[in-house]
């Protein structure tokens, strides 16, 4: 069973991700570094956006520091989360200046507007986020 499934959008740079209610192996964490690292060529020098949403799954800190190695410019990252004590300890990494932000399941548009995306691209994000979550079964 697959414990993340992910999306990216080229045009605005963004890397839509989804995490199931567990953590993710290293074999589907890999699959993810390997499509950054494809798809980043094209963006480099600009900043990285990352939507995240979680059922309760999260990444290692080992994995955390090999996204960081892989991604190699700075990311802005908007996290949606089911768990309140989740959500704290991410708002927390904002006081070491980390550019991250957590918010309610319900309060996408929030999260898309944290990441400046236009408005006219909500619904499809949306769409996209959804069938990532679909596709975790």
């Amino acid at each position: 069973m697959k414990t993340m499934a992910f999306r990216f959008r080229r045009a605005d740079r963004l890397f839509i991700v989804a995490y199931g209610t567990t953590d993710p192996t290293d074999e589907d964490f890999s699959k993810f570094l390997e499509a950054v690292n494809r798809n980043r060529f094209g963006i480099l020098g600009t900043r990285i956006l990352l939507l995240v949403a979680t059922e309760g799954g999260k990444p290692s800190e080992e994995q955390r520091k090999r996204f960081d190695a892989v991604i190699g410019v700075s990311h802005l990252v908007a996290v949606l989360s089911v768990s309140q004590r989740y959500r704290a300890l991410v708002n927390m990494e904002r006081w070491f200046r980390k550019p991250i932000k957590a918010f309610r399941m319900s309060e996408v548009d929030a999260a898309l507007d944290f990441l400046k995306i236009p408005t006219q691209q909500y619904d499809q994000i949306k769409t996209e986020l959804q069938e990532a979550f679909q596709e975790l079964g």
